[in-house]
């Protein structure tokens, strides 16, 4: 059994530095760790750590180093037992873990940062250490104090773990933990490029994820999170690739005229996604894709890349939700003569007749407002009506919930009007009984519909 009382005060520098090294020594043997989580083993391992060179000895600093080095390494290992960490977090371990980071020793600042991450497993603790200071510790050493790769991967698990809880989020953003992220998340060998260590990616893309909730302005304002963002959806893991698609879906929502520059830049990576084995991030890139066709910049970039032919229409047509945001993301497109050509020339124009079959109304609605916009190039009529136009407007025309529907009516008395201006494009509309369709139509509609 070991002894409290071997712990006393002692005064001589070489028989404290001895002490220091039979205390770690003893830490590394986890059957000692029950008996050596009392405070006053922890608070003789802190009075160890603060010991000062000794005047006299010429040699003593190196020995301090050595010493305190040792200390931090027993903290570490007492880190590692769920009672232990209770005791160390009451005696201040971490305010006293934030303040060796900042020594110049690499091991010290790398036992810090891992007792640190060991003390943040516990739920309740994140908030607690980040009032010590842990953040900007943690980011000095990751990306100013060290260079190693182990160091700088402990401190990013750290800031992960001090996400777990949401106060901690505000702060952490004031901090700069965004800017942070992106940076650790670079390759060390080329700036250009991310790091090859795929939990590091994993967790910075959730951290992302996570932050782009409720700050996509701070996290818009940066460059590099962006970028970074960006890059994230190209890695080649699923679960770096799904939480990067909801990050940047988050904000991609924010995104404004002013910030079209972003929605333009992520089409090629929404592509790329777009060929993911998991179905729920290429469900993410169909929401995706109907915010930026939103933005005229995007859409014309949409087309250059031929993004439409690229989404999953077994995957839109699975989920409502889905349905309508592809049928959105087609009738944004086909707002403009020109990505209108996208719409029908990539082979999309049949999934979206096939909607007209939905019952859901507002996505009936959309898919008949892209039917007409289809409609409006004459150039372009006998291709679509080829494309089946004709018959989408029939089943458009005859859902039994959006029969009298004005709107539709509008819109499918344009398009067979549009249609019927092509003199050669008069015996399919009478082949394909779109006359009855007319006189339906006529029945139903208003006065201006008549008119047209």
């Amino acid at each position: 059994m070991m002894k409290k009382k071997c712990l006393a005060p002692l005064l001589s520098f070489g028989t404290r530095v001895q002490c220091g090294a039979i205390l770690s020594r003893l830490s590394f043997q986890e059957d000692y760790r029950p008996e050596m989580a009392t405070k006053e083993f922890i608070r003789a391992i802190f009075n160890l750590a603060s010991l000062e060179p000794d005047q006299s000895n010429p040699n003593s600093a190196l020995r301090v180093l050595k010493t305190q080095q040792r200390m931090i390494n027993a903290i570490y290992n007492l880190s590692c037992e769920k009672a232990a960490r209770k005791i160390l977090l009451d005696e201040g371990a971490g305010k006293f873990l934030t303040f060796f980071q900042t020594k110049p020793a690499e091991h010290i600042r790398r036992g810090c940062a891992a007792a640190l991450c060991n003390l943040l497993v516990d739920e309740g603790t994140e908030f607690p250490i980040l009032e010590c200071g842990a953040v900007s510790a943690l980011l000095i050493t990751a990306l100013v104090a060290s260079d190693k790769e182990e160091t700088k991967r402990i401190c990013t698990k750290c800031l992960y773990n001090l996400l777990s809880a949401e106060v901690c989020h505000k702060p952490m953003v004031d901090e700069g933990v965004l800017w942070g992220f992106a940076a650790l998340c670079k390759s060390s060998t080329d700036s250009t490029s991310l790091t090859d260590d795929i939990n590091t990616t994993r967790m910075i893309s959730r951290a992302f994820c996570n932050l782009t909730c409720k700050f996509t302005s701070e996290f818009m304002s940066s460059t590099a999170c962006v970028k970074t963002l960006l890059w994230l959806t190209a890695v080649d893991d699923l679960e770096t690739q799904d939480f990067a698609a909801r990050g940047l879906l988050n904000v991609l929502s924010a995104t404004t005229l002013k910030s079209a520059h972003i929605a333009n830049q992520s089409v090629k990576y929404l592509k790329k996604l777009c060929s993911s084995s998991n179905v729920q991030v290429r469900g993410l890139c169909i929401l995706g894709y109907c915010i930026i066709s939103q933005f005229p910049s995007a859409r014309r970039e949409m087309m250059r890349q031929n993004a439409l032919s690229a989404l999953d229409f077994e995957v839109a047509n699975l989920d409502p939700e889905m349905s309508y945001a592809y049928a959105s993301t087609m009738t944004n497109m086909s707002m403009e003569p020109d990505t209108m050509k996208a719409v029908i020339y990539e082979g999309v124009l049949p999934h979206l007749l096939e909607l007209a079959l939905s019952t859901e109304e507002r996505t009936v609605l959309v898919v008949a407002r892209a039917l007409y916009y289809c409609t409006c190039d004459s150039e372009l009529i006998p291709t679509v009506v080829e494309l089946g136009m004709v018959e989408g407007v029939q089943e458009l025309l005859f859902s039994e919930s959006l029969i009298d529907n004005a709107n539709m009516h509008t819109y499918l008395s344009s398009s067979l009007f549009n249609i019927s201006t092509e003199s050669n494009c008069h015996l399919d509309i009478v082949n394909k009984d779109a006359v009855k369709t007319t006189r339906v139509l006529w029945e139903h509609g208003d006065d201006e519909i008549k008119r047209v």
